[in-house]
């Protein structure tokens, strides 16, 4: 009798990974950096990002970018398009470094704009495990927030 091949027969997912692994409760989280950054770096690094804002806002891409969220009736009848009187939070996971590369700062400025494009009212949640102090007191000053916990990518909607 020929024995069975293991991938003719794969296991559930609940049996690959160890269920230790898998976070059932948010983890506490802060920087791992403690120090207190100064007024004038997180100021510079404000500007660095309205700058990359201001770059993206008046890009091709994102001017093509609206033009479909304002025009796709697919992405119209997407509940957080449509106004309820619990309107969806946004919420950035795995940002990356936004003091040293300019693509997080582009994926922030993205996520910065679709956020008064929508007038939501909550401020946008922020995480990334590479968060410096000084990036989170520069996404602070913007208004958003830092989560203090890692939830994992998990959150329920």
């Amino acid at each position: 009798m020929a024995k069975a091949d293991e991938t003719s027969n794969p296991k559930p997912i609940s049996n690959l990974v160890p269920t230790s692994t898998i976070a059932s409760t948010p983890i506490p989280w802060a920087p791992s950096d403690p120090t207190l950054p100064s007024s004038t770096s997180i100021t510079h690094l404000v500007h660095r990002i309205h700058r990359s804002t201001s770059k993206l806002e008046s890009s091709a891409f994102y001017l093509r970018f609206l033009d479909q969220l304002n025009t796709n009736p697919i992405l119209k009848s997407h509940p957080i398009f449509r106004r309820t009187p619990n309107p969806s939070r946004m919420v950035v996971y795995g940002i990356g470094s936004i003091e040293s590369y300019e693509p997080p700062r582009l994926q922030l400025s993205l996520a910065l704009l679709l956020y008064r494009h929508l007038s939501l009212p909550d401020p946008i949640e922020i995480f990334d495990p590479i968060l410096t102090s000084l990036e989170c007191a520069a996404i602070a000053m913007l208004g958003f927030n830092v989560l203090g916990v890692d939830e994992m990518g998990r959150r329920e909607v």
